[in-house]
């Protein structure tokens, strides 16, 4: 089952840092930080856009920029960064030839990364194949005169050097390890660039008397010394499993927090995943607020989708009729992998989306029960259901039913239609093999999760 979206998970627990003009200048210098990691391990140089001359030769094969955008290649696979900048928002244009320039180095995968919620560029990438990823979660903290770093018992933190790494890489278990990554981290952490440290990476063994010590958990401190302050963020911080629990993650963020202090840095930035958020939390660390990512296959940026098809997902996006073509109203998947109309429905907020559904409709596209039932045609949506073969169909990129799509949206009044009408809730997903019941335990849907049992209990099994 899939972990609680942004959309479906409660508010992040605590105080959160004010939305001020300084939480956002706070926000872009993480994802400014963020940016020059990635630039670092596409490059192996400490800071790529200083080079000598225009640009070094590396730089110019791995990298690309223009405006608020930039594409750097990291091995097969590469990564977009998208700067919030209200005042040059990205066009169409701009991120096409990205993708054109990507392709010339033969890319893999591409992960778009924004600092905060793009609604233009969400249009822009979904039309174009890209599919939405995970939320990223910026967290910060101000570096108060004193770290404390509490290391456990029989656990050692410290620097590692280029000379650890086939140690480090001796245990798997280890949260976001890669080798040539962490050979160029390495690498970097030797030799700080002229103006300051780069790279530290942050190491943490574990053993004792009766055991020789193991590296168990790893973190990496990404220090930019380059403008008028410095500004540290931590990366890839993991702590192998069976290692968990004995407060090695919390020692390893105390010591980044220590040597961000320690290199001059006014604060230290991260990215949280849900697991470490309590740990961050605990540390001192408050939310900034959310930025969005999306990924885009390989095959989808080598074969993009055709002018016409990009210029009609742009238009049900917007709830444009004007610019609708008639002729594609019944394509089979929008170039996301989306229905017509589920595809329209995301965009409810343009104000347009019930209509433009209907629009979809009158021309022929597949209905989908739970997009009418977004966009505010429940009626519709409830005549529906009482067809199997729409109320039961198994759709999109995770291949779920209705009553999936409404667990994972926590949508009560939904899941009780569905149920109502008889929907099977013995279907599992494709991605993660989970029942109706299996979904609503997972993502803690417990109203939803009552009416399972209720509908059991009445021996309405589908």
């Amino acid at each position: 089952m899939p972990a609680p979206s942004a959309s479906t998970s409660p508010p992040h627990d605590g105080p959160t840092i004010p939305s001020t003009a300084e939480s956002t200048r706070i926000r872009d210098a993480i994802f400014a930080n963020q940016q020059l990691w990635l630039d670092r391990l596409a490059t192996g140089l400490p800071y790529p856009r200083q080079s000598p001359g225009p640009s070094s030769p590396i730089a110019q094969e791995r990298l690309w920029h223009s405006g608020p955008l930039e594409a750097a290649r990291t091995g097969r696979s590469a990564v977009i960064m998208a700067a919030y900048v209200p005042a040059a928002p990205i066009s169409a244009r701009t991120l096409d030839q990205g993708f054109a320039w990507l392709r010339t180095r033969r890319t893999g995968d591409v992960l778009v990364w924004a600092a905060a919620p793009m609604p233009d560029l969400d249009i822009l990438l979904l039309a174009r194949g890209a599919r939405e990823s995970f939320v990223p979660h910026w967290m910060w903290r101000p570096l108060v005169p004193t770290v404390r770093v509490d290391i456990p018992a029989q656990v050692t933190i410290r620097l590692a050097a280029p000379a650890d790494r086939d140690e480090i890489l001796a245990n798997p278990a280890i949260p976001y390890l890669d080798g040539a990554q962490l050979a160029t981290m390495l690498a970097l952490g030797a030799t700080p660039a002229g103006n300051g440290p780069t790279i530290r990476v942050i190491i943490a063994r574990e053993g004792g008397p009766l055991r020789r010590s193991r590296v168990v958990g790893l973190g990496a401190l990404n220090v930019d010394a380059s403008g008028p302050t410095i500004t540290a963020n931590l990366f890839n911080l993991g702590v192998d499993p069976a290692a968990r629990g004995h407060g090695i993650g919390t020692a390893l963020t105390q010591a980044a927090l220590a040597l961000a202090r320690e290199d001059g840095a006014i604060g230290l930035g991260l990215n949280a995943t849900p697991d470490g958020e309590r740990i961050y939390r605990a540390a001192g660390f408050r939310s900034i607020g959310e930025g969005r990512t999306w990924f885009l296959p390989g095959a989808r940026l080598r074969h993009p989708p055709d002018d016409a098809t990009i210029a009609f997902a742009e238009a049900l996006a917007r709830g444009d009729d004007v610019a609708l073509d008639s002729r594609l109203s019944d394509m089979p998947m929008m170039p996301n992998g989306e229905s017509p109309v589920v595809f329209a429905a995301r965009f409810g907020a343009n104000g347009r989306a019930a209509e433009t559904v209907r629009w979809l409709l009158r021309h022929g596209a597949m209905p989908d029960i739970v997009a009418l039932w977004t966009v505010g045609l429940r009626d519709e949506a409830t005549a529906l259901m009482t067809d199997p073969r729409l109320r039961d169909r198994r759709a999109g990129p995770n291949a779920t039913t209705p009553l999936h799509d409404a667990i994972e949206r926590d949508d009560l009044a939904l899941a009780h239609a569905l149920i109502a009408a008889g929907a099977n809730r013995t279907i599992r997903d494709i991605q993660y093999q989970g029942t109706a019941a299996d979904w609503a335990r997972v993502l803690h849907r417990q109203a939803i999760a009552a009416l399972l049992v209720a509908a059991d209990t009445d021996g309405r099994m589908s």
